[in-house]
């Protein structure tokens, strides 16, 4: 049986302000690695491994949720950047940007989750609290290489960018599809593949 590394997200079209902080961030590849813009997104919910099979059920389940939450399209601008982990004692892994008043977005996530549940067999519940953030970059190197001295430690580099582009206006998120994708990992990245799709209403928010 065939299994697919799924998850469900609202595809990101970066404004030029985002598109150049990506191609600064280049420069930093020794130890950063940018997410390339095409494949930028909003994860509403990971899935992991599935049987290819159940792509189908998945996708209804997609658009009965898209339904029952009513959302229409809309439009928040980027409210900064952040790391993950947060705080300073651990190494960071992550670095993003938080949205401006996610709550259309947490909305779809939560009608979602029960869209997925009802399912037979049924997809677990979310274990933690959804948060609508953005991925831009992942900071190279394990803990393990660090520690054993073969690479520096490049948690104080990020954490200088980090700071450097606080305020930095990555201009604004339009969300209107959301998208069931196939993420297959290979050595040059993730290879993305949209095997469903749903657009949320015409009617777009204010920023």
């Amino acid at each position: 049986m065939d299994a697919l590394r799924l998850f469900i997200a609202l595809p990101v079209r970066p404004d030029p302000p985002l598109r150049a902080l990506l191609g600064a961030w280049a420069a930093h590849r020794a130890w950063l690695k940018p997410v390339a813009p095409e494949q930028l997104h909003v994860t509403l919910r990971f899935l992991g491994l599935c049987p290819a099979e159940r792509v189908p059920a998945l996708g209804q389940a997609i658009d009965r949720a898209v339904r029952a939450a009513g959302v229409p399209a809309v439009v928040l601008p980027f409210a900064g950047l952040a790391g993950l982990p947060p705080g300073g004692g651990r190494p960071l892994r992550v670095l993003y940007a938080d949205l401006a008043d996610a709550a259309p977005i947490a909305a779809l996530a939560a009608r979602l989750d029960d869209a997925l549940a009802a399912l037979e067999p049924p997809v677990a519940r979310r274990d933690r609290a959804f948060r609508a953030h953005l991925t831009l970059a992942r900071v190279k190197g394990s803990a393990v290489r660090r520690r054993s001295g073969k690479m520096p430690d490049p948690a104080p580099a990020a954490r200088r960018l980090l700071a450097t582009h606080a305020d930095a206006d990555l201009g604004r998120f339009r969300a209107d599809m959301v998208h069931l994708i196939a993420s297959r990992l290979t050595p040059a990245g993730p290879v993305h593949r949209t095997l469903h799709a749903v657009p949320l209403s015409a009617r777009a928010g204010r920023a």
